[in-house]
């Protein structure tokens, strides 16, 4: 009987090779396969434990304060309380604080825009009459807003009829200037005062807080502030009370001052000839009080002092230079404690007092400040919008803004207590870095939002220096939060970030207890989000006036959809590759039945019974799949030894590899128990394509089955992973696990797509080999093997497109169910399915023309021997030999 298996093998080795190939992918790339999407599952999950929990766990807010946006796509902004009215009292935190399941309640409150400190910038002196217009302007990264008036400043040699006294006074240049300059431009010196701009102040708890980020703050501890510049002129308002505040060191303002210098053609002489036109004597003498300088002239005739200015502004130069600087490097939010000195060329160096230059230091609008409201985000077509809602000074406002202090002559004129802040240093937030989990704390630094222009390039996009911008700034300064809570009420805190105690990483135990704590908070009458597993997400957002940007949210509850998504595709891909797999080794055996159908009657004619040819075919499936284990667990130990993965590779292996064994010898055992009588025909159809199809249906169904189940999966395979990680990769985490994720989902199509392509060459060859009798008829009848290939195309196309159409039907039933109907689904499935017929008409094409090639040949072979056998028999043929 094993003599009878080897012939068998040899007599049958095409059939036999195609055997081994498709049971040695099997048995190789399967454990691959479900290793693979096993540890894509662990891998997932290990990521979530150990990235998925960021600084803290629960975001505890007032009741009422979620926006539109968060309730409908559970999603908070990075900076969440930029427009903070508060809601928690400084009691509620002292009892979140204070239980022993949290490990931090850090507490946070805005205040509002505030500005600091105001001082002055300085310009180089010049050699000779000089004209200096200068502006302030700020930007949001693309556009310019001027924020100050247009400053003119205009030094004029001096008349040189001037007596010495007066030289010494002026020494060289008498000045014309706006009349805002005062004090400002002089002979000595051209200064222009820096503008009045705005900044978040925040309110925090310095303890809690240091423990949440890991930064000091020093300085504004509620038992021992610090004292700043403002402290040491209190006296001037005794009835202010001192806010110490904490400069962000990384804060930047957004002022730019566009400064023109231009040379003017006038000398000593012409001076002299402005001062007679202008009525102004040359004549001085000590003490004298009819003297006028040109600043003075202001005070006796404002007309004539602007027309005499407006004179000057259209004189044209005899040389200019255009200076665009960006002040941001050296002005600070609240404490502007250095001097600012530019040079002829724009650079800016540390200005030190002297030789008529002053620093001024003007804490005046220090207690004014504004509160600006919630964004209004309006959605169209899946687009967020925000809206311009009018205009401060040409800058564009996106939120309502509300005036709340005064300034410090508004209180003395009105008796009013007021805040004054006073700078007292600053704390370093540390370089910002993205992360895959994200617990929002934008209130120190936030990722960039950022702007295509028209060329493609990206620009990042900012806060203007006043309070209304669509970009939520990061915090500019920190104070106490209980020095909050007298400037906002009790009620101060918009937001108390909380870390659950006792947990190490992000774990489903881990969730639990976080769960648990959070709906305990709740229960305060809190409104509380968990922002463990939550992950940052971009979004893009169009703005009236500016184009579509693109902003940072954190996206609630990320890394349960991550799991979920995971895990439904995984299972879903896990049981349709199986399916594949499965559905081939069926259809081989259905293949081998009717291959083994005339030699089992013979087998039956020679005497065998049932035990015998039962141990025969067991035998022989054995025999070949004996081979197809041993190669393919040769393969799986050099991969495994060279890539160490992981040993359970062998564990699936050896699973598969059983669960075949008896699989083929289940089926062996009932192929040799059943009798296969030749079907009788019944009714069939009219058509010759589907009288042929229902005729030889025993040699088409397993191909048929095949391309229907790995049509469809492939398809599915590229939808739902395309799916997943479009839904997964919106946040950070997501897009970090996806691409650790789905290197090697590749397989399954490649495994499908080739035990397609064996069960195809098994079929094709197998119903070409029925008919061969057919296809003779064919070429007797004077058909060519064009006519024979376009018949046998023909109907192949018709049940294959049949195969191919079921699958991608199936397909969209089992993706729509799970992810929803989209138009991607659509566009796939029609390509996917035209795509895989011609990939199956080509190989049908290349195998029937291999086919009738070798069919040709055979049958010229055949009749040349049938023709010398008949020529032998003639020739010793007796009665012709007697004739």
């Amino acid at each position: 009987m094993k003599g009878l298996i080897f012939r068998q093998f040899k007599h049958r080795f095409g059939a036999s090779l195609l055997f081994l190939c498709a049971f040695i992918l099997i048995f190789t790339i399967t454990p691959f396969v479900m290793l693979f999407l096993e540890n894509s599952q662990k891998q997932v999950e290990s990521d979530i434990s150990f990235y998925g929990r960021g600084s803290y766990d629960l975001l505890v807010r007032p009741l009422g304060i979620e926006s539109e946006i968060e309730k409908k796509r559970g999603i908070v902004h990075e900076n969440y309380i930029g427009f903070g009215k508060g809601g928690i009292s400084i009691d509620q935190w002292k009892e979140i604080q204070d239980r022993s399941d949290i490990e931090i309640a850090a507490p946070v409150a805005s205040l509002g825009y505030f500005t600091g400190i105001r001082s002055n910038i300085g310009i180089q002196m010049p050699e000779s009459s000089t004209r200096y217009v200068g502006q302030f302007k700020t930007t949001d990264g693309i556009n310019h807003y001027p924020i100050s008036e247009k400053y003119v400043c205009a030094m004029l040699e001096t008349a040189g009829t001037l007596p010495l006294e007066v030289k010494r006074l002026y020494p060289k240049f008498e000045i014309i200037y706006s009349h805002s300059l005062l004090n400002l431009c002089t002979g000595e010196a051209v200064q222009f005062p820096l503008p009045v701009t705005y900044h978040l102040l925040v309110g925090i708890d310095p303890v809690e807080e240091e423990k949440l980020t890991g930064i000091a703050f020093e300085g504004i501890n509620e038992e021992n502030p610090k004292s700043g510049y403002a402290a040491m002129n209190q006296s001037a308002f005794p009835h202010a009370t001192l806010i110490p505040v904490l400069d962000n060191q990384d804060a930047t303002v957004s002022v730019e001052l566009h400064a023109l210098t231009e040379e003017l053609d006038i000398g000593p002489e012409d001076t002299k000839k402005y001062r007679n036109a202008l009525e102004l004597s040359d004549e001085y003498k000590r003490d004298d009080v009819n003297f006028v300088r040109f600043e003075d002239l202001w005070n006796r005739s404002p007309k004539a002092y602007n027309d005499f200015l407006s004179e000057i502004e259209q004189l044209p130069p005899t040389n200019s230079k255009k200076l665009t600087i960006d002040m941001s490097p050296m002005v600070n939010p609240f404490n502007q404690d250095k001097a600012i000195m530019l040079n002829a060329d724009g650079e800016m160096s540390e200005l030190i007092a002297g030789n008529g230059y002053v620093q001024e230091l003007d804490f005046n609008y220090t207690s004014e400040y504004y509160r600006a409201s919630q964004l209004i985000y309006e959605e169209k077509n899946g687009m967020l919008t925000i809206k311009k809602l009018g205009e401060e000074n040409n800058v564009p406002l996106y939120r309502e803004i509300e005036k709340v202090g005064m300034t410090l002559t508004e209180s003395l004129e009105h008796n009013e207590p007021v805040w004054i802040i006073d700078p007292v240093g600053e704390f370093a937030p540390g370089k910002r870095q993205d992360t895959l989990a994200s617990s929002p704390l934008g209130i120190y630094q936030q990722a960039p939002v950022t702007l295509k222009d028209k060329d493609g390039k990206e620009k990042t996009v900012q806060a203007t220096a006043i309070p209304g911008s669509f970009v939520t700034p990061a915090a500019s300064g920190v104070t106490n939060i209980h020095l909050a809570a007298l400037i906002k009420g009790e009620k101060a805190i918009d937001a108390i970030r909380v870390k659950v105690a006792g947990i190490d990483s992000y774990t489903k135990a881990a969730a639990k207890k976080i769960e648990k704590v959070a709906s305990e908070l709740e229960a305060m009458g809190l409104h509380v989000s968990i922002v463990a597993g939550a992950s940052p997400q971009k979004l893009d957002v169009n703005v009236e006036g500016l184009g579509t940007v693109t902003e940072s949210w954190t996206t609630l509850g990320a890394t349960g959809t991550l799991v979920n998504q995971w895990d439904l595709t995984n299972m879903v891909l896990s049981i349709a590759f199986f399916f594949v797999a499965a559905t081939y080794v069926i259809n081989r055996i259905l293949f081998w039945q009717v291959t083994k159908e005339r030699e089992l009657k013979i087998l039956n004619l020679l005497g065998w019974n049932r035990r015998h040819v039962m141990k025969f075919l067991r035998m022989e499936v054995f025999f070949l799949t004996g081979i197809a284990w041993i190669i393919s667990l040769a393969g799986i130990t050099v991969f495994q030894t060279l890539r160490d993965t992981s040993v359970s590779i062998y564990i699936w292996h050896s699973g598969l590899t059983l669960a075949t064994f008896l699989f083929l010898s289940y089926f062996a055992g009932k192929i040799g128990r059943k009798n296969t009588p030749q079907r009788k025909n019944g009714k069939i159809g009219k058509g010759l394509f589907l009288k042929n199809i229902s005729f030889y249906r025993k040699y088409i169904r397993s191909p048929f089955i095949q391309l229907m189940f790995v049509s469809g999966l492939s398809t599915y395979v590229y939808l739902s992973l395309t799916e997943t990680v479009q839904q997964t990769s919106v946040t950070i985490l997501g897009e970090y696990v996806n691409l650790q994720s789905s290197s090697w989902h590749i397989l399954l199509i490649i495994c499908a797509y080739l035990l397609a392509i064996l069960t195809l060459a098994e079929g094709f060859t197998s119903l070409l080999t029925a008919r061969q009798q057919e296809i003779g008829i064919f070429r007797s009848i004077g058909w060519k093997n064009r006519h024979i290939i376009r018949f046998y195309l023909q109907e192949i196309g018709l049940w294959s497109a049949c195969s191919i159409i079921i699958g991608n039907v199936l397909c969209i039933i089992l993706f729509s169910s799970l992810f929803g109907i989209n138009h991607t689904m659509w566009i796939v499935c029609c390509v996917s399915a035209i795509g895989f017929f011609l990939v199956v008409i080509l190989f049908a094409l290349i195998n029937l023309v291999f086919f009738l090639k070798k069919d040709l040949t055979s049958t010229l072979q055949l009749r040349r021997r049938n023709s010398f056998k008949k020529l032998g028999k003639e020739q010793i043929n007796p009665s012709k030999l007697n004739q």
